[in-house]
């Protein structure tokens, strides 16, 4: 496949059995919650710096530092309540754009669908599935599928930093604010300001997955964070089945390859099916 045509494409990595029965079957995507992912700097409690004074910080610390770790599990509490997330690959950014023909050095970069390690820790140890999406319609569904829902999308390229670079630490939230306005109001304006920076970027440990990422942000009173399936209508484009791929579920996708009208691929050998 040619870097010009996967470049319009974001891929997924799937079990079989999810990729054929929710996605190709099911024509859903699944969008999970953030604190499911496989990252502990997701996962984990978020601390966040608090500025100003407090006169309890005087006269009784350790009150003061009992409110504090509340402050701070509730703005944890307000950022990821009702956050899911659908993690997508992309090709390798090029960052010689002017050396000439992309298609020519396709051996210089890396596509999205060609990464052995999110073969096996994605898709099942390489039994699995990569599904190619259409990057352009699968944004317009999800930005449409959230507006319907009364939901904010962000969405984009993930930004890869160190762990101690300062993107980790948005800015210091004012006590002052808390007090005058409460601790959920703060956090909801914070998680406004810095969305971006709080669910868009990772650390560069991850930086070969060039992930695309989708945020749905629920700010209802009634929020959960229950998986969120979302229907994907003619957003797929094609289906790269893994080096390992079961040979008795072959006739599975050429069944699928009648009605769908989509391109298989075999991973390794690039088999057109």
């Amino acid at each position: 496949l040619t870097h010009t045509y996967t470049r319009e494409i974001l891929f997924q990595y799937r079990s079989a059995d999810t990729a054929i029965k929710h996605i190709l079957h099911g024509g859903t995507i699944r969008l999970g919650s953030l604190v499911g992912t496989n990252d502990p700097r997701e996962t984990d409690p978020w601390f966040f710096g608090m500025s100003g004074d407090d006169p309890l910080l005087i006269s009784d610390p350790e009150a003061f530092s009992r409110k504090f770790l509340e402050w701070q599990r509730d703005v944890d509490r307000v950022l990821k309540w009702g956050c899911r997330v659908g993690c997508f690959s992309q090709d390798e950014p090029d960052q010689t754009p002017g050396l000439g023909d992309l298609d020519v050095r396709v051996h210089t970069l890396r596509q999205g669908y060609d990464h052995d390690r999110m073969w096996a820790q994605y898709a099942d140890y390489h039994t699995g599935i990569c599904v190619f999406f259409d990057k352009a319609r699968l944004i317009r569904t999800m930005e449409e599928y959230a507006h319907c829902e009364e939901a904010q999308m962000i969405h984009g390229p993930v930004e890869y930093f160190h762990r101690y670079d300062t993107y980790d630490r948005p800015s210091a939230i004012p006590i002052a604010d808390i007090e005058a306005h409460g601790i959920t109001a703060v956090a909801k304006k914070h998680r406004e300001r810095f969305a971006r920076r709080l669910y868009l970027t990772k650390d560069s440990d991850w930086l070969q997955e060039h992930e695309y990422r989708f945020v749905w942000l629920d700010g209802s009173d009634d929020a959960n964070n229950d998986p969120i399936n979302v229907p994907i209508g003619d957003c797929i484009r094609a289906v790269c089945l893994g080096a390992h791929f079961p040979e008795n579920r072959i006739d599975e996708i050429r069944d699928l390859h009648e009605h769908m009208r989509i391109m298989f691929i075999k991973s390794g050998m690039h088999m057109v099916i």
